[in-house]
């Protein structure tokens, strides 16, 4: 074996792992979201949760997030979130429907 090649249930735990860290990101995103609308909107905000967000996909994840900061003025540099975000999900979808 090659001596700088990782073992299998190495690189089955760091994949395991960058899945649950990919899901992470998106139930944050989802999180924060839902608090927003229900803080600012306490009866209909539920609501929209749950009959829009719980449905949301992948590639209408950012555009919400990207709202989101916005809206409530985030300042930090988003520049490259959304390709980061659409290269973590190519690797997650690839891994996940490999064979």
């Amino acid at each position: 074996m090659d001596p700088g090649a990782e073992e299998w249930h190495d690189v089955h735990e760091r994949v395991l792992g960058f899945m649950g860290a990919f899901s992470s990101v998106q139930f944050s995103i989802d999180t924060h979201l839902e608090f927003h609308l229900r803080k600012q909107m306490p009866k209909v905000g539920p609501v929209i949760r749950k009959q829009f967000l719980d449905r949301v996909r992948d590639d209408q994840r950012m555009p919400l997030f990207e709202a989101f900061a916005d809206e409530i003025g985030y300042t930090g540099d988003l520049s490259h979130a959304r390709m980061i975000y659409n290269r973590a999900k190519q690797v997650r979808d690839f891994v996940g429907h490999s064979l």
